[in-house]
């Protein structure tokens, strides 16, 4: 389309201005969208719309609405009933619609359906599957509240474990999608990086306010340095496995004076770790030492044949584990000392 040219400013002929008026009016194109087609300025196209008095976008948000736009805006949506279409047509916001709706006394109709489901009731009787889940999440995993107080829980792992988040899925009898993330790209929420981790990570992190408040009701809180688990937590051996396989690690060690032999792990924060000390005197008669370690946290570990009996008091008969894991503690458990391949491209857990 011809645009007349005076000076630095393009004016649209009379023609072209009500060209726009009938297309803002009776279509979905946008003041940008028309000011793409003639190469000006959407300033331009908006200056089009206001000399007839068209109502805008732009003019809505900058004046409040009359009394009797606000009617139109009600009769608008008793007519057709959808929000996205009454805010299209009125071009408002849909806290705006909805206040306006409020004041005329008009009642939403309910939206679709929601098309993502969650068991929020999971953890609502702690079963022994859900104490292994719960102690995976204490080590490898979050809760977070977004800035509307809305919960969501969840965890990040390598793109070789994909297969333990999609058994966390189901048991959580959750459609919710796997997310990717490239090798150093995931974040976890609130904009903390997933450990820069060199290697693909997947992300499993549904909404639900009930299953993010059970968690922090047996003392999974947001920080990690606080989490300290409920007394039920705490005496369950399904939740002390979940945490290895989290944060822990099993395997052999060799030395000139033992040999090769087993050895055990478990590293976090001292106040958690105080809490698997106590559960070892409890269950083994066995106390063991914590021991700082250079990145601030602390560790929990052992070799030879206590090694073996706190393998098996966690991973013996056990219904889920971590299956790298739950692979190395079966061959150990059976005097296997020889390394175990599937477990050997991971990184090293000893301390």
């Amino acid at each position: 389309c011809p645009v007349i040219a005076t000076g630095r400013r393009r004016i649209l002929t009379p023609e072209q201005e009500q060209d726009v008026v009938d297309r803002y009016s009776n279509s979905d194109s946008t003041a940008t969208d028309i000011a793409k087609n003639y190469s000006v300025h959407r300033q331009t196209i908006q200056n089009a719309l206001a000399r007839p008095g068209v109502c805008t976008k732009a003019n809505l948000i900058k004046r409040a609405l009359t009394e009797e736009q606000r009617t139109l805006v009600a009769g608008h949506y008793r007519e057709c009933g959808s929000t996205a279409k009454t805010r299209r047509v009125f071009h408002i916001s849909q806290p705006r619609l909805r206040g306006i709706l409020s004041e005329h006394g008009v009642v939403l109709t309910p939206g679709k359906r929601p098309t993502k489901s969650i068991d929020h009731d999971t953890f609502d009787v702690i079963t022994p599957d859900g104490a292994y889940w719960i102690g995976f999440l204490f080590a490898d995993g979050f809760v977070h509240y977004d800035d509307h107080g809305a919960g969501r829980l969840g965890t990040v792992l390598t793109e070789d474990d994909v297969s333990h988040v999609e058994k966390f899925r189901a048991f959580l009898k959750s459609n919710h999608e796997i997310g990717y993330d490239r090798a150093g790209k995931g974040k976890f929420p609130g904009g903390v990086s997933n450990r820069a981790n060199a290697r693909p990570t997947r992300r499993f992190s549904p909404r639900s306010a009930k299953l993010t408040a059970a968690l922090v009701y047996h003392g999974m809180v947001e920080t990690k340095a606080l989490r300290a688990p409920s007394l039920e937590l705490s005496a369950s051996r399904d939740f002390w496995r979940g945490m290895v396989d989290g944060d822990g690690g099993l395997g052999t060690s060799t030395s000139k004076r033992d040999g090769t032999t087993a050895y055990f792990m478990l590293c976090g924060q001292s106040l958690l770790l105080g809490h698997f000390q106590d559960f070892l005197v409890r269950e083994l008669n066995l106390y063991l030492e914590q021991s700082p370690t250079d990145s601030g946290i602390f560790v929990v570990s052992t070799t030879g044949s206590t090694a073996i009996d706190i393998i098996r008091l966690l991973y013996e008969n056990s219904t889920v584990a971590l299956e790298r894991k739950n692979l190395r503690a079966l061959k150990l458990l059976s005097g296997d000392l020889r390394p175990c391949e599937p477990y050997e491209h991971h990184r090293e857990d000893r301390p």
